[in-house]
């Protein structure tokens, strides 16, 4: 999420990929499969894409949030993030992987597993752009952003 906040979609997939590609190799569960990490990649830029102000800050894009909020930028993004992309998608390369249960087992399985992570990220989002707003502030923010915190003030909706 720092990567999203502070950086954007391209620098935030990269993370988001190379932590997932690293992951596999240094503690592999299975056999490695790239859907993972393609998912992983662009889990990445959806975070980018709501959670950072100017998200393509290094073209001329009209995209900017004058101000992150709840919704749609917290909703939306773990909804796209946990719902459709982990739920939906990562559901297939595990039924793949592990063909001894029908996809619809492996999705009501783990159902579990999302039910518990929608909250946790929508309690997290706003704690890591207070920590982001900080963290510009002393200057360690990526490229795009405005000095003296988030472009509300420094308040995470």
């Amino acid at each position: 999420m720092l990567a999203a906040m502070l950086y954007g979609p391209l620098e935030s997939a990269l993370v988001y990929a190379l932590a997932d590609f690293i992951g596999a190799v240094l503690f592999p569960f299975g056999p490695y499969h790239v859907g993972f990490t393609a998912v992983a990649a662009v889990m990445g830029f959806v975070m980018g894409v709501f959670l950072n102000p100017k998200p393509f800050a290094f073209s001329k894009s009209a995209l900017e949030w004058k101000k992150i909020r709840f919704f749609p930028n917290s909703v939306l993004c773990v909804v796209i993030n946990c719902l459709v992309l982990g739920l939906l998608v990562n559901t297939l390369w595990v039924a793949q992987l592990y063909g001894s249960r029908t996809y619809w087992g492996w999705f009501t399985y783990r159902l579990v597993e999302y039910a518990v992570m929608v909250p946790v990220q929508l309690l997290l989002i706003p704690v890591m752009l207070r920590l982001c707003s900080t963290l510009n502030r002393a200057g360690l923010a990526g490229r795009g952003r405005r000095r003296g915190g988030l472009p509300n003030g420094g308040e995470a909706a």
